[in-house]
């Protein structure tokens, strides 16, 4: 038996099921990166693409039975928003296995005495399970022990466009590819193929990237306008079409078309405003301070708490450091502590610290006095309008270039402080700014908050300043 590459695999079968396989180039990239997991190259894998671009027959049929007959023994998951549609690409699988064509490539493999829909397995001990979102898994497992592919995880559209704006079911299927999915793999390293359009930015996508799950991730954005300029398929959506669809539903259309989803009320901080610091930047540097956002019950899911640290000059801001997390007030204290002495007078010291600030309410109140027991200096802080409007009010500096972010590849200097990880936070820190919505339909906004009290503080008490000071 010779090897007969995906996309050759694919033009051999499907004239016999009487299916149009047109391997325009994206579909040429979709069997390549395929290929890739097959050979243990990459083991997680993300395509973004828009609907009706040709995703699923190349990832969810032709894949897992080109792969049966390269490697017999594999074991799949193959899962999707419904039973339905799970159960629809597994019977593909069945009926490409069954071809002449298959049998010819690959001759004594096929269908074995367990053959029912959605629960079947090969000639050669092969298993195909396929569940739809929520739906039972115990007992099945996908891929093997063996350090050679045998077989794959795969997620194909875990949820319905309709159900995109809805919270609790965006979390449903998050639960159940964290809590059910990904714990049915054989082996750590069985891989995972996620195939999905973008929907909102707090899909399963997007909550993979903000939370650095399993990771590293290799993900391909197909761009229903790319960057050339021309449609992705001009003969399967115009670049007419797609310029029609962003006059009249930009949400749809950079979340469909251009696997950039946007909050549904609408971004007020785009994400080519942010200007990277150098260090040319930290010779202007005067001084600096921290910004402090406690956690006291007001996120819709889990309590963040967020320190900042803030270089200014008469040039504007620099964020140089953040530490965010989820921690029990005594946590808080410490940690806070720590960060303070770190900059202020540690190892790390490369300004004078004025103070740190935090919002005289709730927790943060409890926070400062404790702290200001130790011998920190606290500034009692008080916003002086609600968060949205001092957001909106922080965006003339970041639009301007005077409140200025790290590289998205910043690691901070710091490496002992307890409990803080030293993973970069910068493209965490865009992907809020830029998610945050005049109507409060984001998720989280602990980030933002920290960056406008700091733009608040900067203009109030030092936006006069200059480098002779």
């Amino acid at each position: 038996m010779s090897y007969v590459p995906l996309i050759k695999f694919g033009q051999a079968i499907c004239p016999e099921l009487g299916i149009n396989f047109i391997p325009v180039p994206h579909v040429q990239k979709i069997c390549y990166e395929l290929e890739r997991v097959f050979a243990g190259l990459t083991r997680y894998l993300i395509i973004c693409i828009p609907p009706r671009h040709g995703k699923t027959l190349p990832v969810s049929q032709l894949f897992p039975a080109w792969s049966y007959g390269l490697s017999p023994k594999s074991e799949f998951i193959l899962s999707s928003y419904s039973a339905d549609l799970s159960n629809e690409n597994s019977n593909m699988v069945r009926r490409i296995m069954r071809t002449e064509a298959y049998k010819k490539i690959f001759p004594g493999i096929g269908i074995g005495d367990k053959d029912k829909e959605g629960n079947w397995t090969t000639t050669h001990g092969g298993k195909m399970f396929s569940p739809g979102i929520g739906g039972p898994a115990t007992g099945f497992g996908a891929g093997g022990m063996s350090p050679w592919f045998q077989g794959a995880l795969i997620v194909d559209d875990p949820l319905k466009a309709l159900d995109a704006r809805s919270a609790a079911r965006r979390q449903e299927v998050i639960d159940y590819f964290t809590g059910t999915l990904e714990n049915r793999r054989n082996s750590r390293d069985t891989p995972i193929i996620i195939i999905m359009q973008r929907l909102h930015p707090n899909d399963l996508i997007g909550w993979i990237k903000k939370n650095n799950f399993l990771g590293p991730w290799k993900i391909i954005k197909l761009k229903g306008i790319q960057d050339n300029g021309k449609a992705l398929w001009e003969e399967r959506k115009s670049l007419k079409d797609w310029n029609n669809l962003r006059d009249i539903d930009p949400f749809t259309f950079y979340a469909q078309s251009q696997q950039e989803p946007i909050m549904p009320g609408g971004n007020l901080c785009q994400r080519d405003w942010w200007q990277r610091w150098s260090g040319d930047d930290l010779k202007h540097v005067v001084s600096g301070f921290i910004t402090v956002d406690t956690s006291y019950g007001k996120n819709k899911r889990a309590d963040y708490t967020v320190f900042q640290l803030w270089l200014y000059s008469s040039q504007g801001l620099i964020l140089y450091d953040q530490m965010r997390g989820i921690w029990k007030t005594p946590d808080i204290i410490e940690l806070l502590e720590k960060f303070y002495r770190v900059y202020a007078d540690g190892q790390y010291k490369i300004s004078t610290i004025d103070g740190v600030y935090i919002e005289d309410k709730a927790s943060g109140t409890s926070v400062a006095q404790d702290l200001e027991s130790k011998g920190v200096p606290v500034e009692y802080w008080q916003p002086y309008a609600d968060k949205v409007r001092r957001f909106k009010d922080s965006l003339p500096a970041i639009k301007h270039g005077r409140t200025m972010i790290p590289e998205d590849d910043w690691q901070s200097p710091r490496k002992d402080i307890e409990f803080s990880e030293m993973r970069t936070f910068v493209p965490a820190f865009i992907d809020e700014h830029a998610e945050f919505s005049e109507d409060d339909s984001h998720d989280y906004d602990d980030q933002c908050d920290c960056q406008s009290m700091a733009d608040q503080i900067y203009r109030d008490l030092f936006g006069g300043i200059t480098d002779s000071v």
